[in-house]
């Protein structure tokens, strides 16, 4: 799941959560930044989700 991969972001974390971002409609989205948001408030990745 996403949300494992953001504790550590390496670069193909972040490729894997662009290769996702397609399949997620917008509540997979914002669930996805809110379950990140709540471990990692100002994590990079909430600007994609968002």
């Amino acid at each position: 799941m996403i949300l494992f991969k953001a504790r550590d972001a390496l670069a193909r974390d972040e490729a894997d959560l662009v290769a996702t971002l397609p399949w997620l409609d917008a509540a997979g989205r914002h669930r996805c930044a809110d379950l990140i948001s709540r471990q990692h408030p100002d994590h990079p990745w909430l600007k994609l989700l968002g």
